[in-house]
């Protein structure tokens, strides 16, 4: 695939962190991105909850006692959902508060849908990042608005050829536009010389496809496009181009997942976010609910419409006790041969999503954060 006047250039793809196995034989990762574990938060607010409180505890989410392993804190690319996430834009001072240390085995990818932004807006933006924090930012492009037509109008989406504003982004990064293009004489600065590990995001094999080409990662949302995992993987791999970068294919599949002590209490917390889902797509945007709330207030607003679609999504989450987590992984695994597994999970309640990475990391993951920063 090429844009429109100049081939796409090749991206370059920073270096990898140590790599710790889990149990299942492909890397596992909670958030957004990590070579094994990362306790990040897809961070929807829950009712009695700020936006601001939220932003803290999602600050917060770091490595606990049971789940230290090398973290990649996750921010998602939502531009528009009915229960507050996330700000619109990229704010790069409040970026800073939850860029890695230095010295942590820690990354920080961050999602983005590319025809909601100026890619010159990104390029100068993330490459401040990768200044603040050289080789420790991921950056996830994604081809649609992520929204609906009304909100993406107001962001002023564009309806410009992907590949065309990829190859713009990638030239700003790289500095590799051709003679006489117009946008030959600007300089992104921050930016230029500074492109973070560039992955792109899909649900469908359009991405898997452009992304082989290209040589770069590809990282599939299967949390909410779980029928379209395997063949967006094998289409990926298919057309999977070596550069000098990549010699590989790598691809991440990312999973809804919610894990409790019990079978039973784990179905609860999905049974409540499924139910604020509904509520949200049928006309009552507001907060996710608890269980509890779910059981003793009076019915929302319900389209039938609405819940056949969240409940495709939902049906493919994995929901349960850390051995019933873990044999879905597993099964995950080996019908996906993805290289990685991205854990987003959907609940209520900072402390008991906290203990859901927890458990997932007893259940599958091997290696401590001690033994990380020693090979670091």
């Amino acid at each position: 695939m090429r844009a429109e006047g100049f081939a796409l250039p090749r991206a370059k793809v920073a270096g990898s962190n140590p790599v710790f196995r889990s149990n299942l034989g492909t890397r596992v990762v909670a958030g957004d991105r990590q070579r094994d574990a990362n306790p990040g938060s897809f961070g929807p607010c829950a009712l009695g909850e700020t936006l601001r409180s939220n932003v803290v505890e999602d600050l917060d989410d770091r490595p606990s006692e049971h789940a230290r392993h090398p973290a990649r804190l996750g921010r998602a690319a939502l531009d528009r959902f009915d229960v507050p996430i996330a700000p619109r834009r990229i704010v790069v001072p409040w970026s800073r508060t939850w860029l890695p240390e230095p010295r942590s085995c820690a990354s920080a990818p961050v999602g983005i849908m590319l025809p909601n932004y100026a890619p010159l807006s990104i390029v100068e933006q993330f490459g401040m990042l990768e200044e603040l924090c050289p080789g420790r930012i991921n950056l996830g492009l994604g081809r649609s608005s992520g929204t609906d037509p009304i909100t993406a109008h107001a962001i002023r989406h564009t309806d410009e050829d992907y590949p065309a504003l990829l190859a713009e982004l990638l030239a700003f990064f790289r500095g590799g536009f051709p003679d006489g293009h117009p946008y030959g004489t600007v300089t992104a600065v921050p930016g230029r010389g500074a492109m973070p590990e560039i992955w792109l995001l899909g649900s469908s094999t359009y991405s898997a496809e452009l992304a082989g080409e290209l040589g770069l990662p590809f990282a599939h949302g299967g949390h909410f496009a779980a029928g379209n995992s395997i063949a967006a993987v094998e289409a990926y791999r298919r057309s999977f181009r070596p550069s000098a970068e990549l010699r590989e294919p790598y691809a991440i599949v990312s999973a809804g997942v919610i894990c409790a002590d019990t079978d039973e209490i784990a179905k609860r917390h999905h049974r409540a976010a499924y139910v604020s889902t509904v509520f949200s797509l049928s006309g009552k945007p507001g907060p996710l609910l608890s269980a509890e709330e779910i059981e003793t207030r009076p019915p929302g607003p319900w389209s039938r419409a609405q819940e056949k679609f969240v409940t495709e999504v939902f049906s493919s989450h994995i929901v349960g006790s850390p051995s019933t987590v873990e044999a879905g992984l597993h099964a995950l695994a080996r019908r996906t041969r993805a290289d990685e597994i991205m854990i987003a999970t959907i609940m209520h309640g900072y402390a008991d999503r906290l203990r859901s990475y927890e458990l997932i990391a007893q259940a599958c993951l091997t290696g401590t954060w001690e033994q990380a920063e020693q090979v670091s």
